[in-house]
C-alpha cells in the first residue's frame, strides 16, 4: 500500500514538472514571437503590426491544439467579420462608440460619461483565436494589447483588458461589407 502511494506521488510530481516545462516553453515562444513583431513594428503600419501579432497568436494556438485556424494567420478577415460594426464599449461608467471596419481599421469616439474633451482613439484591430488584438495609431504599447473574449453572443461580448478590467461591447449597428457577405 505504501509503495502504491509513493508511486502515485512520484508520478504526480513528474507530471507536474513536465507540464510546467511545456507551459513555460509555450509562453516563451509566444513572447518571443510578439517581441520580434514589435521590433519590426516601428517601420510598419498599425494594420501590418496587428496582423503580425495575430499571426503569433494563431501559430501558438495551432501548435497547442494541433488544429487548423478558421482563417489563415496572415488574413483574419473571416474571423474579423463577426465583429465588424459599431459597438458601445463600456468599462465602468465610461462608454466609447467603437467602429470596427472589415479592413482592420478602428475608431473609438467618446460616448457617455467620457472625461471632458477626450481624444478619439484610432488604429488597427484583428480577431485572433479567442481574442481581439489592438495596435494604436498613436504608437506601439508593450505588452501588446491582446484581449481575450468571453460571454460572446451575436450582439455583445466582453473583453478582458491587459490590466485585468473588463469592457463590455454591445452592438449598435452591424455592418456586412462585401468581403464578409460570402
Amino acid at each position: 500500500m505504501l509503495r502504491t502511494i509513493l508511486w502515485v506521488v512520484a508520478l504526480f510530481i513528474i507530471f507536474s514538472l513536465l507540464y510546467k516545462v511545456a507551459f513555460r516553453k509555450q509562453v516563451e515562444q509566444r513572447v518571443n514571437c510578439l517581441e520580434r513583431s514589435a521590433s519590426a513594428e516601428s517601420a510598419s503600419t498599425p494594420l501590418a503590426a496587428v496582423n503580425k501579432y495575430s499571426a503569433c497568436i494563431g501559430r501558438n494556438e495551432m501548435a497547442t491544439t494541433g488544429a487548423k485556424s478558421a482563417g489563415s494567420t496572415s488574413d483574419s478577415r473571416p474571423m474579423r467579420c463577426k465583429y465588424v460594426g459599431t459597438w458601445a464599449a463600456t468599462r465602468g461608467s465610461v462608454t466609447y462608440n467603437v467602429t470596427l471596419e472589415a479592413d482592420g481599421r478602428f475608431a473609438a469616439e467618446p460616448g457617455a460619461n467620457a472625461p471632458p474633451s477626450p481624444a478619439s482613439i484610432t488604429g488597427a484591430w484583428s480577431a485572433a483565436g479567442n481574442a481581439l488584438v489592438w495596435v494604436y495609431d498613436s504608437g506601439p504599447v508593450w505588452p501588446p494589447d491582446i484581449n481575450p473574449i468571453s460571454d460572446a453572443s451575436s450582439d455583445a461580448f466582453t473583453l478582458r483588458e491587459v490590466n485585468g478590467s473588463t469592457t463590455r461591447y454591445s452592438l449598435i449597428e452591424k455592418q456586412t461589407p462585401a468581403i464578409c457577405a460570402s
